[in-house]
């Protein structure tokens, strides 16, 4: 067969893209990219609610959330443990492109990894770590609690460890029982902590310390912390308590510190003669110590939120947490800080009764006393 020169052998089509799909293209691109490539952040969010003085659904069972002496506890009213939502861990790293929703949404905040998983941490580790963490906060819970009612509970402290050329090196030994402070009988480590800080600058204390059976007294020097202005010993401590209540409760699921001052109230208010709470829907967060002084949380902006959407009429807080009250609140719950056990219940009593409490004014005449003077 002759061809013709004028005949193509074969052809070539091109592809001509319009600005528009080169665009649709490029946005693609960049979600993939921005979807699969890792961020070192994370996403914290409002979490599930739950009434301690309820019941929480498990393996499709109810259970009560605390039983106490073997009853449920019964009340009109709520009090709310909040939680906050986790998105994103060392196994399983959010993409840059998940991070968008969240710059945008005032009840979500992004995190650098590093504040909640400290290097080398795996998620497992960051759960077991929760999870000692939540029952150690039970513990201080029903103990403050049991203190707020008069009943007795029997504390042992042991020192566990010691600071190296710290002022207890060489004087307090692992396996002391401290008992006595300055001939003032512990009542657990709180109390030991609190007489250690409130000791003005040079003063020596003396512990009362029990040592293989043979009770010693033990003078010391705590050492002066400038920044702080405040004493320390050096000592790791642990507690053991002994009472005649049979107080348990089911939060598997949950982790941390941070409901132990509501399960405090909880207890009272199922034990109290006189309960507190009426019909309030009360939410509230704080760690709690075993002398009912309530500590900073994490998460308090989402915590506040998830409040709020479980119809919260009174939020309670830790006076600690207000350095870290967002500019935009919620305005239908009044907010309360608050320092102490004493105090939420003294709160709760007056939103109750209609009567004025302190609320975030509290926070600005704290931060107020903090502020460094230019």
């Amino acid at each position: 067969m002759t061809l013709n020169s004028n005949q193509e052998v074969g052809s070539r089509s091109r592809i001509r893209l319009s600005p528009l799909a080169v665009g649709v293209l490029a946005a693609l691109v960049i979600i993939i990219v921005g979807t699969l490539i890792p961020s070192p952040y994370i996403i914290e969010k409002p979490g599930p609610v739950v009434n301690t003085l309820g019941e929480i659904t498990l393996d499709g069972k109810d259970q009560s959330i605390i039983t106490i002496d073997g009853e449920a506890p019964e009340a009109e009213g709520q009090l709310n443990l909040l939680t906050v939502s986790i998105v994103g861990s060392p196994d399983n790293k959010v993409g840059w492109f998940e991070l968008l929703p969240a710059l945008f949404d005032h009840r979500q905040q992004i995190l650098p990894m590093s504040d909640m998983f400290s290097e080398g941490e795996s998620s497992k580790d960051r759960e077991a770590a929760n999870k000692a963490m939540m029952q150690s906060s039970q513990q201080a819970a029903v103990v403050s609690a049991l203190h707020a009612l008069g009943e007795d509970v029997e504390a042992t402290v042991t020192v566990e460890d010691i600071v190296q050329d710290s002022a207890a090196d060489g004087l307090i030994q692992a396996g002391d029982i401290i008992t006595t402070v300055d001939g003032e009988a512990v009542t657990g480590t709180s109390s030991v902590k609190q007489r250690v800080v409130e000791a003005p600058k040079g003063a020596e204390l003396v512990l009362g310390v029990v040592r293989d059976g043979q009770p010693l007294d033990i003078a010391i020097t705590p050492d002066w912390n400038e920044e702080a202005s405040v004493g320390l010993i050096g000592v790791i401590m642990g507690v053991a308590y002994d009472t005649d209540r049979d107080i348990s409760f089911d939060v598997d699921r949950i982790g941390g510190p941070s409901a132990g001052m509501i399960f405090s109230l909880a207890i009272i208010e199922s034990l109290s003669d006189e309960p507190f709470l009426g019909d309030l829907t009360v939410s509230g967060t704080g760690t709690i110590d075993d002398g009912g002084n309530i500590v900073a949380i994490g998460g308090l902006p989402q915590k506040m939120w998830a409040a709020e959407d479980a119809g919260t009429e009174l939020f309670l807080m830790p006076v600690g947490n207000c350095i870290d009250v967002p500019a935009k609140l919620p305005d239908a719950m009044e907010i309360v800080p608050v320092a102490t056990l004493g105090e939420a219940i003294t709160a709760i009593r007056n939103h109750r009764n209609g009567q004025d409490n302190q609320g975030i004014e509290r926070c600005r005449a704290e931060l107020a006393q903090v502020a460094p003077v230019g």
